[in-house]
């Protein structure tokens, strides 16, 4: 299938680097499974948005996938509580 290529825009960026060096870590092995194959990773499509979400423990980490260009956009970091517009 070929690799995607994960990328992490400003805002995202800024909600992993607030978040604790354990999450982190856990968080980046997700986006590395992520460029192996974003589908297998896929745990829900988001509601009322476009794209799709993948749980690390309490944390989830929403993205879009644009198959064209392989690339998996990641939209927001976060904790399951704060992540989700409501």
């Amino acid at each position: 299938m070929g690799k995607y290529r994960v990328l992490l825009p400003g805002f995202a960026r800024r909600q992993l680097r607030a978040l604790s060096p354990d999450v982190v870590s856990r968080i980046l092995h997700r986006l590395d499974e992520l460029e192996e194959d974003p589908f297998r990773y896929i745990e829900g499509k988001l509601q009322g948005e476009e794209g799709f979400k993948t749980k690390v423990g309490d944390y989830r980490v929403t993205f879009v996938i644009d198959t064209e260009r392989r690339e998996v956009i990641i939209a927001r970091i976060g904790h399951r509580r704060d992540v989700y517009d409501r």
